[in-house]
């Protein structure tokens, strides 16, 4: 199983200024080490910009992504 956690924010990078966005929704997608999609969740940020939630993983699969705005944050 793993848990996971994300703050929804929007900034820019070389300003250094950055905001969280309250009520944010986004999706959450599992992906294996092919790129195929395991399981996905839909989440919206709480009052303070963040959500969390949890998937099981099955054996042998790595990838998680987060889909904010359509736009790809992927860990591994």
């Amino acid at each position: 199983e793993i848990l996971w956690k994300a703050v929804a924010y929007r900034g820019e990078r070389g300003a250094g200024s950055y905001e969280t966005l309250p009520n944010e929704s986004f999706s959450v997608t599992l992906r294996d080490a092919n790129g195929e999609v395991v399981a996905t969740a839909k989440a919206e940020s709480n009052e303070f910009g963040s959500a969390s939630g949890r998937f099981t993983i099955p054996a042998g699969r790595l990838w998680i992504s987060i889909f904010p705005n359509n736009q790809q944050v992927t860990w591994q």
